[in-house]
């Protein structure tokens, strides 16, 4: 998992310009942020309407938390450019990205896995 975030972190100039410009078939753009819930903890919660002005990140929480409290679904939030963790948009109905669900497609069963693989556009 630390490979795919790593990854996706890379990769993010990519997502920025795609976001900045996307094509007219490019759409529902979202990040994964890293939010903290302890010391040691973090939790990685799926954020869109996405917003970028003066290098600051706002956006809506785009899933219920587990483990933040600080946090709910449908929430607006601000966080930094290092706090993300993975990022996605789904060109032609496709999923480009999503770095950190690939490798879980490997421990889920055959037909969840392919049900998954069939929404990927490919890396």
């Amino acid at each position: 998992m630390a490979a795919a975030q790593a990854k996706a972190r890379a990769s993010l100039p990519d997502f920025w310009k795609k976001f900045a410009h996307p094509s007219a078939n490019e759409n529902r753009f979202m990040l994964k942020v890293m939010m903290p819930y302890s010391e040691k903890d973090v939790e990685h919660i799926w954020v869109g309407d996405i917003e970028l002005k003066d290098d600051k990140i706002n956006a809506t929480v785009g899933n219920t938390p587990k483990n933040v409290t600080y946090v709910k679904f449908g929430q607006r939030i601000e966080f930094e450019q290092d706090q993300i963790s993975d990022w996605m948009y789904y060109r032609d109905g496709k999923i480009v990205g999503n770095f950190t669900m690939r490798p879980l497609l490997a421990r889920m069963p055959p037909d969840e896995a392919a049900r998954y693989r069939a929404m990927l556009a490919e890396p």
